[in-house]
């Protein structure tokens, strides 16, 4: 990798179906040319949208990212289950004909999965159990017990697909489209098997697009091409997002300019010095600012000596 280059921040990203998120990372590394590089949440080989790619020192940043809310659209075929709750899978159901579901009040149901639930993660994911990982463990045949884990669902939605809310296939399976908004760690995966499970028909999912990651939007995404041919043009018009940009709903001060050779030695700040800080808790992270508006170093809220200090913990500047 010849001239490297060492951009701050992150960038946006369209996965396109068919790669890896690992895939994406490595074909952005070499057309970068940046070493540093990675991604905040992974998406599924034939899953398709957001991912958010951070750079350089911001790679520092990724545990602020991913534990952020998605949102997905997702089409799910009602009629068999496959091994791995997707297309991609073997079925391991026989086809059933889901014309019942004509008579099925989906959004009563949907109902029924809103708020905290617990998931047992699938087999074929990319979490680990004993250093191993779950997929690897699949595809050799093997089965482990899995935890079940907390998440949550704040939103699912029926959408219409090709004009219709089902849409019936030739063999009797019948395919919804549906939004959802989700904590972290959710499967949607997992999800539309669920669903089946619920209605009595197998599921499994057949599209899959996230088209949020908190705040950060589809929309503003940008596809490998389209990045690959703004580098080619011109570097600097390339849209990568600020440090300060990727933490926008954590609490921010601005530091004195004599105050900045102290963060970078890791000396904690007196807390009562910043007003906007007063109602915050022990333990809250803090973006530190230099005067012109730069993320430096994220601290997090301390008690010493009785007082409440702001303590470096992340440096962003050498």
């Amino acid at each position: 990798m010849k001239e490297k280059n060492n951009f701050i921040g992150a960038i946006l990203v369209d996965k396109p179906a068919g790669i890896t998120s690992h895939d994406v990372v490595g074909k952005l590394r070499y057309l970068l040319k940046q070493q540093r590089i990675g991604h905040t949440g992974t998406l599924d080989p034939f899953a398709t949208g957001l991912l958010l790619i951070c750079l350089g020192k911001a790679t520092r940043l990724v545990q602020f990212l991913t534990s952020e809310e998605k949102e997905y659209e997702a089409v799910i075929r009602f009629g068999f289950s496959t091994n791995t709750q997707d297309y991609t899978g073997k079925p391991n159901s026989p086809i059933m004909t889901s014309y019942g579901l004509k008579d099925v009040d989906l959004d009563k149901v949907f109902l029924e999965f809103l708020g905290e639930q617990e998931q047992i993660p699938p087999m074929f994911s990319a979490k680990k159990i004993g250093g191993e990982t779950l997929h690897h463990l699949a595809r050799k045949g093997q089965e482990v017990e899995r935890k079940a884990v907390k998440i949550f669902i704040y939103n699912l939605e029926l959408m219409m697909l090709t004009g219709e809310n089902l849409h019936f296939n030739p063999d009797g399976t019948c395919d919804i489209a549906i939004r959802v908004k989700c904590s972290a760690g959710t499967y949607i995966r997992t999800l539309a098997e669920d669903l089946g499970n619920r209605l009595g028909y197998g599921a499994h999912l057949i599209s899959l697009r996230r088209t949020s990651v908190g705040k950060f939007l589809l929309s503003e995404a940008k596809t490998l091409e389209e990045i690959s041919e703004i580098y080619s043009g011109d570097k600097q018009k390339l849209p990568i997002l600020t440090p300060a940009q990727l933490i926008r709903d954590l609490p921010k001060v601005k530091l004195p300019l004599e105050e900045i050779p102290n963060i970078r030695n890791g000396k904690a700040q007196n807390a009562n010095l910043f007003t906007e800080l007063r109602d915050w808790v022990i333990g809250a992270w803090i973006g530190l600012l230099d005067s012109e508006e730069k993320l430096i170093a994220m601290a997090q809220m301390v008690e010493e000596d009785g007082k409440r200090k702001i303590q470096p913990r992340i440096l962003l500047i050498d």
